[in-house]
């Protein structure tokens, strides 16, 4: 592909944020931005009914007190829409459709039924589901930019998916870790291979570690070679 994935998510940011500023004049007056007016007004001495009507009036106002698009999980969004549109894709399911699923020592299950069974929720949850080609593909989801604790908690959770993944034996049935962000071209440790490449090094011929962006090359390859 010719484009940079971190391009799609920037496009995806700008196109969230211009929504939120939008949608700030609403979300003023249904106390959605309550916390952070308040917060404004006890600070430089103003009514929160003249804020809100700047906010109304005003889009510069607007953009300063709309949502934060990193609160709203539009890196995931993103995402679904791209996986969704690629050729030949079917049957895709997002975080939001149909019941939440799991991958549990290689199984796959509802989350529902898992958690009622008294097993653990910090088992990763699969973000995007689909078929392609007459296979079942599942994968788990996250985009990274900076270092940091946080961050390295979720280079984690992929790998304990790649590792539960790797326990499934079913015909016709991959698991990808689809690791987007700077942080995963960075190395680990002292030696010089990058996140991404200890991610790729976790896999076995049921799962797989790639970018967004070659996602689609790497399902062809999968239905070529199995």
């Amino acid at each position: 592909m010719l484009f940079d994935y971190e391009d799609i998510y920037e496009q995806g940011y700008l196109d969230a944020y211009r929504d939120n500023v939008k949608d700030a004049p609403r979300a003023a007056r249904a106390g959605e931005l309550d916390k952070k007016i308040e917060s404004f007004c006890k600070l430089h001495g103003l009514k929160k009914t003249e804020l809100i009507q700047e906010i109304e009036q005003n889009e510069i106002v607007a953009a300063c007190f709309a949502k934060n698009p990193n609160k709203q999980r539009y890196h995931e969004i993103v995402a679904a829409k791209f996986v969704k549109s690629l050729r030949g894709v079917r049957n895709f399911f997002g975080p939001d459709d149909g019941p939440k699923k799991v991958i549990v020592n290689g199984a796959v299950m509802n989350a529902s039924e898992f958690s009622k069974a008294g097993g653990s929720l910090e088992v990763k949850t699969i973000d995007f589901r689909w078929e392609y080609m007459g296979r079942n593909f599942f994968a788990s989801h996250k985009y990274t930019k900076e270092s940091g604790g946080s961050q390295d908690h979720q280079y984690e959770e992929l790998q304990r998916f790649i590792k539960s993944a790797n326990m499934c034996t079913i015909k016709n049935t991959y698991f990808i870790a689809i690791a987007d962000g700077r942080y995963y071209e960075g190395n680990q440790g002292r030696g010089k291979k990058t996140k991404m490449m200890r991610l790729k090094e976790l896999t076995t011929e049921h799962t797989y570690a790639c970018t967004i962006v070659e996602l689609h090359d790497l399902m062809v390859k999968i239905c070529k070679k199995h």
